[in-house]
């Protein structure tokens, strides 16, 4: 229906004893209102020497410490200071009898203009163990109804006013809303998206993730609520990805990766989602150029990320070399091969592959057509080997570190305490030095199983590791 004119109004009131407020009016008050809190929350734009005005504001207040003298405009100007940080390195919330003052200040004459700044602040400099932080929350649940602006209205209605259970309270009502986005989740219950990123949906955030990393729980209902709220697109790009909460890493991290410590893996989309998401914010912690933020992390959710890493690195050996086979017979003998390395997938330390120029134009475009950013991480040969579709699979385990060439090539290992051993994750190697070991064994008899049982007792004797035939047998 249209909106209604003064005429139906009238009609529509009449014989009521009370005709209420005109439309037009009611039009008119919620505009006001409206424009009101847009020109609030316009920033600091009149405000062009904070440090000035924060020192002038401390020595008005030593000599008026009632604030009587204080204008409209000083209140709204200290207002936006409160939490402003400057050179002198002391803000006015901290200052406990300034702040007292100017509280007062406000209970004696609350406008929603000034409470709409309060209140986020509240939000946005939320800390729940901080004395400001409580005293805030004191005076903006005292302020009486005709002072408080929608936002604030809502928070408390949803009982998010509170330092100690207002983020659990978010992060319920996100956690009880059926969007899977839990940015809508939020704005559902009240939460703008300017304050998405807030120190308050910041705790909210946290509180969550534990709920995720709860081994009682299933993760994978809450997996999609977590990786929409810890990560935030990128201005500009659809798939760069940014985390939300800088601060929340461990919880992110751990909500994440440790769901999957006693359970089954993820179904495979959402594990590539999530190895995408960390490795391209922090990069792969396999790597020694890795974030050093990743030491802030549960040892125990690093793990695990290493885990499908190393994984991803065997499966992209065979895959990308399966690709480059026609012979029937060679695709026959690497049936066996990968069912052998695949059987100690459980068991390594580090897993790394190194392509020849044709194998490593076939990784990157796997990359672009899966959106697997485990297939861009590979090395490459200094020189070319004499086959330019030949690979190798370095891989350490325990105290052995073997380099598993293609195709016709044999498997060496090593000691990893030997110099010559090599390393994974470097950018490139030479030929010689994947082939320079005193152990190298050809891939003969695989339908015997001749070779796996040489390297597989080459490899307790090394590691300890011991496989059975039947956990590598074709077939089983």
């Amino acid at each position: 229906p249209g909106p209604m004119t003064v005429r139906a109004w009238s009609k529509g009131s009449a014989g009521t004893g009370s005709l209420g407020e005109p439309p037009h009016r009611i039009k008119i008050a919620d505009a006001v209102k409206a424009l009101r809190e847009a020109l609030d929350s316009a920033g600091n734009s009149d405000i062009h020497d904070p440090d000035r005005l924060v020192a002038d504001f401390l020595n008005r207040y030593s000599s008026d410490t009632s604030l009587q003298s204080w204008t409209r405009r000083d209140t709204r100007r200290a207002a936006r200071l409160l939490f402003y940080e400057g050179q002198a390195g002391e803000r006015l919330i901290d200052n406990a009898d300034f702040t007292s003052a100017f509280f007062d200040l406000v209970q004696r004459k609350p406008i929603p203009s000034l409470t709409r700044i309060l209140t986020l602040h509240f939000f946005q400099h939320f800390e729940p163990n901080s004395a400001a932080t409580r005293a805030l929350a004191q005076l903006l649940t005292a302020l009486p109804a005709s002072s408080r602006p929608s936002l604030l209205e809502q928070a408390l209605d949803e009982g998010f006013i509170d330092t100690r259970a207002g983020p659990k309270r978010l992060s319920e009502a996100v956690d009880a809303a059926r969007e899977d986005d839990a940015c809508k989740g939020m704005e559902a219950c009240g939460l703008p998206a300017s304050l998405h990123a807030s120190r308050f949906a910041a705790e909210a955030f946290a509180s969550f993730c534990g709920k995720t990393t709860d081994k009682g729980n299933d993760a994978v209902e809450n997996i999609e609520k977590v990786l929409s709220w810890g990560f935030a697109r990128s201005a500009g790009s659809a798939q760069q990805a940014a985390e939300r909460y800088p601060r929340q890493l461990a919880a992110l991290c751990g909500a994440l990766l440790l769901p999957w410590a006693d359970r089954a893996d993820p179904p495979k989309p959402l594990e590539i989602r999530i190895r995408n998401l960390l490795i391209g914010v922090l990069g792969d912690p396999r790597l020694p150029k890795s974030s050093p933020r990743w030491n802030k992390v549960d040892p125990e959710a690093v793990t695990i990320l290493r885990r499908w890493q190393n994984r991803a690195s065997v499966l992209q050996f065979f895959d990308i070399v399966t690709e480059t086979m026609s012979d029937p017979d060679e695709k026959r003998m690497w049936r066996y091969r990968r069912a052998f390395w695949t059987a100690y997938m459980d068991y390594l330390d580090d897993a790394y592959v190194v392509f020849a120029t044709g194998a490593a134009r076939l990784a990157r475009l796997r990359a672009q057509q899966t959106g697997d950013d485990s297939f861009k991480l590979f090395g490459q040969f200094s020189t070319n080997p004499p086959l330019r579709r030949q690979a190798v699979l370095i891989l350490r385990i325990g105290d052995a570190t073997v380099a598993e060439w293609s195709h016709n090539g044999a498997c060496r290992i090593w000691s990893s305490n030997e110099p010559i051993a090599p390393k994974p994750y470097q950018k490139t190697y030479g030929v010689y030095d994947l082939r320079n070991a005193k152990t190298s064994i050809v891939h003969h008899s695989n339908e015997t199983y001749g070779w796996q049982h040489k390297v597989a007792e080459d490899l307790r004797l090394r590691t300890g590791v011991r496989l059975r035939q039947a956990d590598y047998a074709v077939g089983s």
